[in-house]
């Protein structure tokens, strides 16, 4: 007659954790070489059935363990310890409602991140998606951004104990600003000659042009011809405004050259 006492037990890494970190549990019977089976049950619905498993907590609490060890001679032991684990962590939360605007703009974010209860929160950490990143102690919150561009931004929270959580938004962010760029291969012409402008302007269309061409005259066209009626040096400007009012502009200073031969 053999008579085991499996006496089933567990130990965890760590019964006070942040929440999305991974959490390492190991089986303790007592006549462990006899165990066959174990089956554990983490308290947040998740099941595991190794004598060393793992698991993540994504939600703040408190969580019973059960561990159910069945050894090769079919007895079983079940161990249950309440509120073993101890999960915290602050929930990263923000809104950003702006419409498109353009370049040197401020944006203003709404900081509606929470703490677990227990432990204060103590840094922001803001990724504005423009390369540039601040670390901050405090509210309010907002950022410049100097160049056009369609932007994600992220935000991480930390609190006392050292959790942390994420909240991305993206693509809310649009920062609008025309490219303003033309040349003509008649930088030398003679009065009264066709000078095609090619323009190469991009931007968020449909794009509106003002043009001035040095001598009193100028269009709204978006690749327009010049004819110029007298000899001289002439200066040509292009002012482009986008689908949200942005502008850009380029000056070229004496570019056309108008001579006779």
């Amino acid at each position: 007659v053999v008579v085991i006492n499996e006496a089933s037990d567990f130990t965890a890494e760590d019964t006070t954790v942040c929440k999305g970190r991974v959490v390492h549990f190991e089986a303790a019977s007592r006549n462990n070489p006899f165990v066959t089976e174990y089956y554990w049950s983490f308290g947040d619905g998740r099941e595991a059935t190794s004598s060393a498993p793992t698991t993540v907590y994504y939600s703040n609490g408190t969580y019973d363990i059960q561990l159910i060890t069945i050894d090769r001679y079919s007895c079983r032991d079940t161990t249950v310890k309440t509120q073993y684990m101890q999960v915290f962590g602050p929930t990263a939360s923000f809104s950003v409602n702006t419409p498109p605007v353009c370049t040197n703009t401020t944006i203003h974010f709404t900081d509606a991140s929470t703490s677990d209860g227990t432990n204060p929160l103590k840094r922001w950490i803001w990724n504005y998606g423009d390369g540039k990143i601040d670390t901050l102690l405090s509210g309010p919150f907002s950022h410049l951004y100097s160049t056009a561009g369609n932007y994600n931004v992220q935000l991480m929270v930390e609190d006392t104990l050292g959790c942390l959580d994420v909240k991305t938004v993206y693509g809310q962010i649009l920062i609008s600003k025309p490219s303003v760029n033309f040349s003509t291969a008649d930088t030398l012409s003679c009065v009264g000659a066709a000078v095609p402008i090619f323009n190469a302007s991009f931007g968020n269309g449909p794009i509106t042009y003002q043009w001035s061409y040095g001598n009193g005259s100028g269009s709204n066209l978006q690749q327009p011809v010049i004819r110029y009626n007298a000899e001289g040096s002439y200066t040509v400007k292009v002012i482009a405004t986008d689908v949200y009012g942005c502008k850009d502009s380029l000056e070229r200073i004496s570019y056309i050259s108008i001579k006779n031969p």
